[in-house]
């Protein structure tokens, strides 16, 4: 851009020095950018003398490589001694934001939002007009950028805005002198520069003692030369002459107490604090140097709540039991100091977290485990049972005593789920039947079964034959024997003489009985003067007795106007502003008025009862129609700008980040509606996308969206398990042994962490999924469970006994087949081994005294060897001799 003079109503463009800079503000980028060029400025204006006003407009060029311009936070600072800010007029491309005048600072201040953005170009971001002093003839005065915050289109402030390289150019006013009498005594008009110029008066000069070029307005000096001498200048806008980095227009570094760029006061970070709870959002915060509006704070240690669209949730909020993380801590259900859940039903486990209670006979390891507080044997002794006052069969949460046995006692049972114990009528079972025409009947087909009330005109009865008509239901009272034919706005007087009754079109079972046009069965159904013959009603005669001769038979007048017909066509909501129903033919000409807040438009019904009409504005409201002769109906009529639709994009599985979508009908983003997702209320991004991490597993989990003006929908789903567990153990042990137990998911892996109950008490695995355990029991049981997994099936070992012989003693397992030593049985009448007369006379006969034949045994074989000597050795000895 080329340096030009421009006169009142032109711009000045310049050549632009591109410097680096952080923005405050931030883009939203996918998958990063490069850096952009980005140019704010104001050009130099010149104007003759005696111009009252002066129009200036504040620029910005983007590259064309550049995003989408979203909006932008910046001062304009300017003398307060020349000029005088009055209007402040934004590009018609920008419909949010505003701009704050500030005269007795010399400040505009502005935030601008463009919610289309505006493509890269070289346009104007706004115009200012000033007032110009006219005693300042033949000055020039600087105007002065100071910008807070450039902000991408899409990027919402979300995003640090790291990939700009951009550049601030100030512009001047200059006011023209063009002859010395304009200048003042002792001045002079240079022709040249068109400004007035001192000829021996002195000018005022300001030290610039950080030679910042900005002076302190407190240390002054006077010169009669044209330019002040070396180390003042001609300005005093320095807020801090001892610091080179402070003056306007620097850099103001956010919450050190220090006001940098000299505006008056110093950038703070602001951190949202959408619930009024007192903790702030730390993800969503702004730095500004002014107070933004709604709930903020300051403080950054307080910037610690998880969810600020709830005010019961917050680091100091008591934690209960219902599946959130009440307090902050990242833990779902624990038992903190603060919590207040931990009542007659619920007990905290060894982990620390929340449980239910538990019933009648179930496992325990402790007292505070059972409902009635008392665990023996293992299992709990108790079952809680609640009063039954209206013997529905629903129980009291509120009114509960404890049974020994799961058969509770008369007038209680075992569950709380009454909503109403004072009305029998009133239980989970109860069926509502909506109550369209309210009129205290319902409807049999429009029902719901519910403990409580739905919201709106819901009855506990399903009488009404037909519900969009008021005066249409079994507490009408149809008058026997007469009808009406109505034609237009008139009762039509014509009547068959020959049958002495009046015909009707009409036919209108008024009063749900099944019977239309009502017959009668007495002369006293027809009320005096009339008598019943064949169901039907004849006037008498003058004399007393039956009909004779033709008679003046004046139908009678009807109690109440007649509702216009078939006013059915009116559904129950709307989706746009304009509408189009049908009330049926004899609504021709009606005057139809639609009502939405305070603001209201009428139309008029054509000739086939067919209306088309403006409605006002968004929410409930009514549509009334109105006819000469016919009663007025009025109908409620939600209206909407559309209906929301949200879907699941991504998460399967419990401690998965599930993502959710919410859309209108035609698919575009819906930024900031509110989704609530297992009681926790988010909002959507610029894109439509809420996140969540579910730590539950859940069939038919509800995600719920809504938004002002929309209609809400919501969707079911589910969570699944990170997989099911199951435990690798010996399938026999032996008591007193060591075992190894590893829980394993079904792909095999181990489960770290996980909590196996053995035997009633619950251990902790490794992070290799290992359990060492000793069985000193005869028995046992283990059952394997870990946050996130399906638990496995319980599963028992067998358990076999430790045999010592020798000990003294015969223990379980030990026989006096395998151990003899200790389980000697005297008395079954068998010597069994290791069994004697000695140690078991009952069983082991005495033996015999057989020593004289022991001893003659002796001597038998002593002589036998004696014989072999003679008889055989000797000879073979006398043999050799």
């Amino acid at each position: 851009m080329g340096q030009k003079e421009n006169y009142i109503g032109s711009k000045d463009y310049k050549f632009v020095v591109i410097a680096t800079m952080f923005f405050i503000g931030g883009l939203l980028v996918v998958g990063g950018v490069s850096a952009q060029n980005a140019t704010i400025y104001i050009d130099d204006y010149k104007v003759p003398p005696g111009v009252p006003s002066i129009e200036i407009l504040i620029n910005l060029n983007l590259s064309e490589s550049s995003n989408y311009f979203g909006g932008a936070q910046f001062n304009v600072s300017f003398d307060n001694n020349i000029l005088n800010a009055t209007v402040v007029t934004k590009n018609t491309n920008f419909d949010g934001g505003l701009c704050n005048i500030n005269n007795s600072m010399g400040l505009v201040r502005c935030t601008l939002a463009s919610s289309g953005g505006i493509p890269p170009s070289d346009f104007m971001i706004m115009r200012i007009n000033f007032t110009i002093n006219q005693s300042f003839i033949g000055v020039k005065t600087i105007l002065s950028l100071s910008v807070k915050k450039i902000i991408d289109y899409g990027c919402g402030g979300s995003c640090e805005a790291l990939d700009y390289t951009y550049s601030i150019e100030n512009g001047s006013l200059q006011i023209n002198c063009t002859n010395d009498s304009a200048c003042g005594a002792s001045n002079f008009c240079n022709t040249t520069t068109h400004l007035c110029q001192a000829n021996i008066t002195t000018i005022t000069c300001y030290g610039d003692a950080d030679n910042d070029t900005f002076g302190n307005a407190t240390n002054t000096t006077t010169t009669t030369n044209v330019t002040c001498p070396l180390g003042y200048v001609n300005n005093s806008l320095d807020c801090n002459d001892t610091n080179n980095a402070t003056h306007p227009g620097a850099t103001d570094i956010p919450n050190n107490g220090i006001d940098e760029n000299c505006n008056g006061s110093d950038n703070i970070t602001y951190y949202a604090d959408l619930d009024n709870d007192t903790y702030g959002n730390l993800t969503n915060n702004q730095t500004t140097d002014y107070i933004p509006s709604g709930m903020w704070i300051t403080n950054v240690s307080m910037a610690t709540d998880c969810n600020d669209s709830n005010p019961a949730i917050h680091p100091n909020a008591a934690e209960i039991y219902n599946g959130i993380d009440d307090n902050c801590n990242e833990i779902i259900d624990d038992c903190s100091s603060l919590n207040q859940s931990i009542n007659a039903q619920i007990y905290c486990n060894v982990s620390g977290i929340m449980n239910y209670k538990k019933v009648f006979n179930t496992t325990c390891s402790a007292e505070c485990e059972c409902l009635s507080d008392n665990c023996t044997d293992g299992k709990c002794a108790g079952y809680l049972c609640y009063m039954d006052a209206d013997s529905d069969g629903f129980g009291n949460a509120t009114n509960y005593n404890v049974s020994n046995t799961s058969l509770c006692p008369t007038n209680y049972v075992n569950n709380s789920d009454d909503c109403n114990d004072n009305n029998s009528a009133i239980n989970p079972n109860t069926v509502w039947y909506f109550d369209y025409d309210n009129d205290g009947y319902g409807n049999a087909i429009n029902n719901a079964t519910n403990c409580t009330k739905p919201s709106g005109n819901w009855v506990l009865n399903n009488k009404d034959c037909k519900d969009n008509n008021s005066y249409v239901n079994p507490g009408v009272t149809e008058k026997i024997g007469y009808s009406y034919i109505i034609i237009g706005n008139t009762i039509n007087t014509t009547y068959y003489t020959s049958s002495d009754y009046y015909t009707s079109s009409v036919g209108i079972d008024n009063d749900c009985d099944g019977i239309i046009n009502e017959q009668c069965h007495t002369d006293a159904d027809c009320g005096s003067n009339y008598y019943c013959s064949g169901y039907t009603c004849y006037k008498k005669s003058s004399s007393e007795g039956g009909y004779t001769g033709v008679v003046d038979l004046t139908p009678p007048s009807p109690a109440q106007l007649t509702t216009l017909n078939e006013f059915s066509g009116v559904p129950g909501e709307a989706e746009g502003l304009t509408f189009t129903f049908n009330l049926g033919k004899d609504a021709k000409g009606a005057s139809v008025t639609a009502t939405v807040g305070n603001k209201t438009n009428t139309a008029i019904a054509n000739n086939n009862g067919t209306v088309t009409i403006a409605l006002p504005g968004y929410g409930q409201g009514e549509i009334t129609a109105s006819k000469t002769g016919f009663r007025t109906l009025t109908k409620t009529i939600n209206v909407y700008a559309g209906t929301l639709n949200i879907v699941k994009i991504s998460g399967e599985k419990y401690g998965d980040e599930f993502k959710f979508k919410v859309t209108t009908k035609d698919g575009t983003p819906v930024k900031d509606a509110k989704v609530v997702i297992y009681g926790k209320e988010l909002k959507t991004d610029a894109s439509g996308i809420v996140k969540t991490t579910i730590k539950t597993i859940q069939a038919g989990l509800e995600a719920s969206t809504s938004a002002k003006d929309y209609k809400g929908s919501s969707i079911l789903f589910g969570v699944n398990a990170i997989g099911k567990l199951s435990m690798e153990t010996p399938e026999k042990v032996t008591q007193g042994d060591t075992i190894t137990i590893i829980v394993r998911d079904e792909n095999k892996n181990p489960v770290p962490n996980a909590k196996v109950t053995i035997n009633s008490v619950e251990h902790t695995a490794d992070a290799n999924g290992k359990i060492e355990y000793k069985v000193t029991t005869t028995s046992l049981t283990l059952k394997a469970e870990s946050e996130g997994y399906i638990p496995s099936e319980q599963t028992s070992v067998t358990v076999e006994a430790k045999i010592e012989c020798g000990n003294g003693k015969c223990e379980s397992g030990e026989t006096k087949e395998n151990c003899a030593k200790d389980c000697i049985v005297c008395g079954d009448k068998v010597c069994d081994t290791g069994e004697s007369y000695k140690n078991c006379a009952s069983d082991c006969p005495k033996p015999s005294d057989n020593t004289l034949l022991i001893i003659a045994g002796i001597l038998i074989v002593i002589l036998l060897i004696a014989a072999y000597y003679f008889l055989v050795m000797r000879k073979k000895k006398g043999g050799e001799e």
